[in-house]
């Protein structure tokens, strides 16, 4: 191999220019960011006035059968607008930490309340949830709201992907200097491709359909970023596990 030639100046004139991209690149993200955010707020406001709308239709007693199914194919419609609009929206809050993280948490306690919320609607669906030893654990310089959404976000999509007559288990304990929060489910497995587009900041995926759009595995993996929390989501066996590891701090 034959070497390259090269002088001091032009080092400072490769640096400069990748400097200079570096910035460029970065003036783009923030745009993207900024954009997002306030899309997500511009939208609210016409969602809420299409609610309301809807509502006066509801109350007139001259609608007949099929006026009335077309009106709730409507709010179905909307309704899932305005999830997709206040994911976005909690998206890009995350995204550019406007959030506090100044709460210590009790996860063994967190975890406990979010059992007894989601128990009476698996046992709805013929699904078992079963709590397995939760060791006790705090976790300082965070965001209880956020870890609290965390969580719920990870149980209940295993309630809602569980066929009937399944069962969803949950664990936490202290391994090395982490601790890992498990939850593990019954039922087909979410798929790689999905997973890796969520990991890639995809949110609007078009090879999946309109019940698993991702935003539910988007939320998690933002907030888990945000919150230094490592994640991982595997499916084998039959079964989907999903880890939150909270690195315990000194």
């Amino acid at each position: 191999d034959k070497s390259i030639r090269s002088t001091t100046k032009e080092f400072e004139l490769l640096d400069n220019a990748i400097s200079e991209m570096m910035k460029r690149i970065q003036r783009s993200f923030n745009q993207e960011r900024i954009f997002i955010s306030h899309a997500s707020h511009e939208l609210k406001t016409p969602i809420s006035v299409l609610q309301s709308k809807l509502e006066a239709i509801f109350r007139d007693e001259n609608l007949n059968s099929y006026q009335s199914e077309k009106l709730m194919d409507m709010q179905d419609t909307l309704q899932k607008m305005k999830k997709s609009v206040n994911a976005l929206l909690l998206i890009s809050k995350v995204n550019n930490a406007q959030f506090l993280k100044t709460e210590t948490v009790d996860l063994k306690m967190v975890v406990d309340g979010i059992v007894e919320d989601w128990t009476e609607i698996a046992e709805e669906k013929g699904i078992q949830i079963r709590k397995e030893k939760i060791d006790p654990f705090t976790y300082s310089d965070t965001n209880l709201s956020l870890c609290h959404m965390m969580i719920q976000n990870g149980l209940s999509n295993a309630v809602k992907y569980v066929e009937t007559g399944g069962e969803i288990s949950l664990s936490g304990t202290k391994i090395g200097d982490r601790y890992a929060l498990v939850i593990e489910n019954d039922g087909a497995g979410i798929d790689d491709t999905l997973i890796e587009q969520v990991k890639n900041g995809l949110v609007f995926l078009k090879d999946v359909s309109k019940e698993k759009s991702g935003f539910g595995l988007q939320i998690m993996y933002k907030v888990a970023l945000f919150l230094g929390v490592s994640l991982e989501i595997g499916s084998q066996t039959g079964k989907t596990r999903v880890c939150f590891s909270f690195p315990m701090k000194a």
